[in-house]
């Protein structure tokens, strides 16, 4: 079980440790005099250091501090904050923890007030530049510092992802309401927002038209994650289909988005937003590349599910389709 949170004194000499077996891995700008002691024992009496055990063993690191030493560049961005000293477990290096502690520190720097990140990459540290990439920070510069040559990277917290409460719902609550609120897709440097206006729930290990009706599989093991996640999965091995999962951990249920504004058909949605299996399990409440931002409050009708002949005839009866009524 992954843990986030702020480091306190007891953590100084792990994250000391951890920072130091980076030094002469490829792309680290590291020595063997920084990141030091005092330098991470200054960021816990800051409140500024950040950790993330596994099973609680320390794996990674990162301190999100005031943007005061390159405030002298152009970021573009109202009251950002420095991201510094981002560190993976040495043992753990290219294992995804990368990301998961990205996910954390977006989320820790947007609960405290700042309106966005940055930071400098080393250009040679290809790694950790298709990371920031796929995470959606850009590429808004390049400098000299350090003695080494860096490329500016940003994220602006410019969007308002609806947050995990709204998706603990059951499906069947939160189906309807989705219809309204906006789906957001980046591709590069390009948004696309389009409304929700058809979906169906499916409800659990006891609904027959579920995926987890079986029960937990590889495939459907994302159904089992807390709401709020993406569950994209190929239909007859031609469609990628988006499912929203919904309701509490270990409940597995999520909504099918069956159609938004102007596209109407599963298939043809994600085809049209460039969603693949890339996405399934990506993290709504936290990705740049795809969430959803709130809407209006629409009408709606209702209507069985659509091709589910193989669920029980109670369960194809079933009025769990919910569309915009125009």
């Amino acid at each position: 079980m992954y843990e986030f949170s702020l480091a306190n004194r007891c953590d100084i000499p792990g994250i000391v440790a951890l920072y130091s077996d980076l030094v002469g891995t490829p792309g680290c700008a590291w020595t063997a005099e920084y990141p030091n002691t005092e330098i991470v024992a200054a960021d816990v009496a800051n409140g500024n250091q950040y950790i993330l055990k596994k099973d609680g063993i320390l794996i990674a690191a990162a301190a999100i501090v005031n943007f005061d030493d390159l405030s002298h560049l152009s970021w573009n961005m109202n009251n950002p904050c420095e991201l510094v000293r981002v560190g993976v477990r040495r043992l753990m290096l290219n294992q995804g923890i990368g990301k998961i502690l990205m996910q954390q520190v977006i989320m820790a720097a947007k609960n405290c007030g700042y309106g966005g990140i940055c930071m400098l990459v080393s250009q040679v540290n290809p790694a950790a530049l298709a990371l920031y990439d796929k995470m959606g920070f850009e590429q808004c510069g390049e400098t000299f510092a350090y003695g080494g040559d860096y490329f500016c990277y940003c994220m602006k917290f410019d969007s308002v992802h609806l947050n995990a409460d709204f998706y603990r719902h059951p499906a069947l609550e939160l189906a309807p309401m989705l219809l309204g609120k906006i789906l957001c897709r980046r591709v590069n440097e390009e948004i696309t927002r389009v409304a929700i206006t058809e979906t169906e729930a499916y409800c659990g290990e006891s609904d027959t038209a579920c995926h987890a009706h079986r029960g937990k599989t590889k495939r459907t093991a994302v159904m089992y994650e807390p709401g709020g996640v993406a569950y994209v999965y190929l239909c007859y091995g031609i469609h990628h289909l988006l499912n929203v999962v919904a309701a509490a951990e270990g409940e597995p249920e999520a909504v099918l988005i069956r159609g938004v504004e102007g596209i109407i058909g599963p298939g043809r949605l994600t085809k049209a937003l460039n969603i693949g299996m890339d996405l399934n399990r990506e993290d709504l409440i936290l990705s740049q590349a795809l969430w959803l931002e709130d809407g209006p409050k629409l009408p709606y009708i209702t209507g069985p599910r659509v091709g589910i002949g193989y669920a029980s005839e109670a369960d194809q009866a079933r009025q769990w389709r919910f569309m915009v009524k125009y």
